[in-house]
């Protein structure tokens, strides 16, 4: 029966070099026994795709933006973009002094944007007149994330996260949910940590140590208990 491991990458896949390349060679175990590895991350495809190459890390597919944009290999297969009327529509009530960040495909489609937060005006008045201007957008949301340590208004789909992308992708191989598991380590994880075979990385935030089957200090471990079926399941 064909597995399916999707995996957070920052503080989860790459705690350290060192503890990098063993998951890497567990990877490369786990996709020849003819099961599929997912990359999942927050990063945009450009930031991501620079640790890919530099480490040279192998993947089935990757999905980028907490799902709003999925690959194949090297190949785009999905994407789930902001439209551009409710862009506009940010753009025209938000201050004309702050300029906002974008995350976009290669088709120049954005997958999200944000703007960033520097003690310079009211955050509290703009995130709270952002989210009055999207009422008619059900399927965005605006609030409060931090990127690094910087702490930024951001907008994005809240339709679309790391589970949604997960079930895409697993549907597409024919992988059955009940053999899907799920590694991460923060809250940007929860959603499909709770909806399959979920685990918390080691250091994980409390949330999603609550909603996870158990924990691991690496995702090599996790691997080779799915490998070999010794793995709690739900």
């Amino acid at each position: 029966m064909k597995n399916m491991i999707v995996s957070d990458y920052d503080e989860t896949l790459y705690q350290n070099t060192y503890q990098l390349r063993e998951n890497i060679e567990a990877i490369k175990d786990f996709r020849n026994q003819g099961n599929i590895f997912v990359l999942s991350t927050a990063r945009p495809y450009h930031s991501i795709k620079e640790e890919i190459d530099k480490y040279n890390i192998p993947f089935d597919y990757l999905s980028c933006s907490d799902g709003t944009h999925i690959f194949y290999n090297d190949s785009y297969l999905a994407s789930a973009p902001i439209s551009s009327k409710a862009i506009k529509k940010i753009t025209d009530i938000v201050p004309k002094h702050l300029e906002p960040v974008f995350s976009k495909n290669s088709e120049n489609e954005v997958l999200e944007m944000y703007y960033k937060i520097d003690g310079t005006y009211d955050e509290e008045k703009v995130l709270s007149l952002i989210n009055e201007n999207l009422k008619e957008y059900s399927n965005l949301s605006a609030f409060y994330e931090y990127i690094w340590e910087d702490k930024v208004i951001m907008i994005k789909r809240c339709d679309i996260s790391k589970s949604t992308s997960a079930k895409k992708i697993a549907r597409r191989e024919k992988v059955d949910f009940r053999r899907v598991f799920t590694i991460g380590d923060g809250l940007n994880d929860v959603p499909m940590i709770k909806d399959f075979n979920g685990y918390a990385i080691i250091g994980a935030k409390e949330e999603v140590h609550d909603v996870s089957l158990g924990c691991y200090k690496t995702v090599s471990e996790l691997i080779y208990n799915v490998s070999k079926n010794t793995v709690k399941v739900k």
